[in-house]
């Protein structure tokens, strides 16, 4: 209903049986946004949020959902205020991150990806972006050393031999 526990969420979770209805509201406004009635989509959202406005998967959606309608200000808001609430969510670490350097905000993307490292030092897929986010900004050495920790803790990382590769010829 909510992914996975966060160890640095403070407060008591809500209990599944009070939430199922959200995750009723959730699926149904994806099958929305796939039938391109975004307007729709987010009355859903807005009111999953208005029920339960900690809703991760809620959040995180109706994030998605506003930076497909270009309201990109308050789709980072969006995220922001779930990672503050789940300081330990590499998901929403990843989704804002992406968001930020699809966007040309790189340097904010570098600083969220370091703060997110702060509390999940040791994920692979974080140093990995991390490692992208200075990949795009021509931060070569940052670049390297960040991708070849990601690869100490995933091996299965593809990408992150060829951005390596591709830094050490630079």
């Amino acid at each position: 209903i909510a992914g996975s526990e966060s160890k640095l969420r403070e407060g008591e979770p809500r209990a599944p049986k009070e939430v199922v209805e959200m995750a009723e509201g959730i699926s149904f406004a994806a099958t929305l946004v796939g039938m391109k009635k975004l307007e729709e989509a987010e009355r859903v959202l807005r009111e999953v949020l208005r029920l339960d406005p900690e809703n991760k998967m809620g959040l995180t959606r109706f994030a998605r959902l506003l930076a497909t309608t270009k309201r990109l200000d308050e789709a980072v808001a969006t995220l922001r205020k779930a990672i503050a609430i789940y300081p330990d969510s590499e998901e929403l670490y990843r989704n804002l991150g992406w968001m930020l350097i699809n966007n040309g905000r790189v340097a904010e993307a570098i600083d969220l990806f370091s703060s997110g490292l702060t509390a999940m030092p040791s994920s692979g897929s974080l140093l990995y972006v991390f490692g992208y986010a200075h990949f795009r900004a021509n931060h070569w050495a940052t670049a390297l050393e960040a991708l070849t920790e990601s690869l100490k803790h995933n091996q299965g990382e593809a990408k992150a031999y060829y951005l390596s590769g591709l830094c050490q010829e630079k």
